[in-house]
């Protein structure tokens, strides 16, 4: 049955990135636990973000990997194998490259002291900067397991693919330090907003709020970096290029209209988040828990959905080119 289902070749590919995974598994364990302590020094950094991505991160990038060479792989009936120069060069290389991050994630005291300064001094994007940085330290030297496994041609012919994995992996990991520099530009007037369509409703809202919260009644909730919806605009954006490329493909569409409907969808997502978070807080004044749990959760997704349906419904002969 599985070698109606997978050719041996991409049976090899699949196990090999797996064998390639597992060794990553390993070698972030040991970066983020305290075995090579006695090697260094000075004591381990510890994140403040989530422990999981450092193990998922690079998974996910041999998965598009694996994913991105499975076409090529399945035109020959065997998978090459590295030669014995090319897999010592990688084993080295990952050896040199986990002994590197070991040594960043050893910090001097005026090293670490330093990173603390930064991180006061930049309160907004401090803390999420200082986590993606340890979050790259973690991910290089899981980049040459692959080397150890695959035929380095057949890397090097889809090197521009492995290089936009890479980027998007890194995005991942920088995009809270994107999200607390929209907040700071974008949460004030959010904040505003909710709290002047929340004025509009007979009752008073709860005494000495602070700058970041809104409230409704007795009830009132802080407005964090996850309420202004940055990843709701940036998945806006990028299924929008994707509906856009698609209508180009049979038809002509007008660049300066394609930025209109851009911008103006991100107008509108704003507004639609205020009308979200002034639900939650007028739901809360009756059912506290339920606004805070499926209501705060779902609600969101599920105005997203409907509202990029209809915009793209009406958006879409608006960028068509007039002959």
């Amino acid at each position: 049955m599985l070698p109606s289902l997978f050719r041996t070749s991409e049976c090899a590919l699949w196990l090999r990135l797996s064998t390639a995974g597992v060794l990553s598994a390993a070698m972030v364990r040991l970066m983020k636990s305290g075995a090579a302590d006695a090697l260094f020094l000075h004591p381990l950094v510890e994140q403040t973000a989530p422990v999981a991505w450092a193990f998922v991160l690079p998974l996910t990038l041999y998965c598009f990997l694996g994913i991105t060479v499975r076409r090529d792989v399945r035109s020959h009936p065997s998978l090459a194998r590295p030669s014995f120069e090319h897999g010592g060069m990688a084993l080295i290389s990952t050896g040199l490259l986990l002994l590197l991050s070991l040594w960043l994630l050893h910090p001097t005291p005026a090293h670490f002291a330093a990173l603390q300064s930064f991180g006061m001094r930049f309160p907004v994007i401090g803390d999420p900067l200082l986590n993606a940085l340890v979050g790259v330290i973690l991910l290089v030297p899981t980049l040459p397991l692959p080397l150890l496994t695959l035929p380095p041609s057949l890397l090097l012919r889809h090197r521009t693919s492995m290089l936009l994995g890479l980027l998007s992996i890194i995005g991942f990991l920088l995009f809270p330090v994107l999200e607390a520099l929209y907040f700071g530009v974008t949460g004030p007037p959010l904040v505003a907003a909710v709290q002047w369509l929340l004025g509009w409703l007979p009752g008073s809202p709860p005494a000495d709020l602070s700058r970041w919260q809104v409230g409704y009644g007795d009830f009132s909730a802080t407005v964090g970096y996850a309420c202004t919806e940055l990843s709701s605009v940036t998945l806006f954006l990028g299924l929008l290029c994707i509906a856009l490329l698609s209508l180009r493909r049979t038809q002509s569409i007008s660049p300066f209209r394609v930025v209109v409907t851009m911008l103006l969808g991100i107008v509108l997502l704003w507004l639609l988040n205020v009308l979200r978070i002034a639900a939650i807080v007028i739901i809360g004044s009756y059912h506290r828990t339920f606004a805070l749990t499926l209501f705060h959760s779902g609600i969101g997704l599920i105005l997203f959905l409907l509202f990029f349906a209809v915009f793209i419904r009406l958006s879409l002969p608006f960028v068509r080119k007039k002959e």
